[in-house]
């Protein structure tokens, strides 16, 4: 094999690998076009602000909702950060699958 054909050969397979890599970058970008998060952001902090609330009440006073399960109670010196951080994502996950359970939903 000459350098040429051998260069020519090269080019070729990088080219391919070009198209190929191309075209799975494109696939992906049109899967990203889809929203995968609500896009009514009113409503899902307001829904948001809504559950945490509730869990907030929830761990100060269980005993005050009688289906409210029960979340263990930290010690004082324990880091309540952590907790708060908790109710947080609880509370941005029941949000959304609220929202999206309106939005889906054929009975609503």
């Amino acid at each position: 094999m000459n350098f040429i054909a051998t260069r020519q050969l090269i080019f070729d397979e990088a080219e391919q690998c070009r198209e190929l890599a191309l075209k799975g970058l494109r696939k992906m970008l049109e899967l990203e076009k889809t929203p995968l998060f609500t896009q009514n952001l009113q409503l899902f902090h307001s829904e948001r602000t809504e559950w945490l609330r509730r869990y907030e009440y929830g761990y100060r006073w269980p005993a005050s909702i009688p289906s409210f399960p029960t979340i263990p109670q930290f010690p004082a010196a324990a880091d309540t950060s952590n907790v708060k951080d908790a109710m947080v994502v609880m509370a941005d996950v029941r949000a959304f699958f609220e929202i999206a359970y309106r939005v889906r939903s054929p009975c609503r």
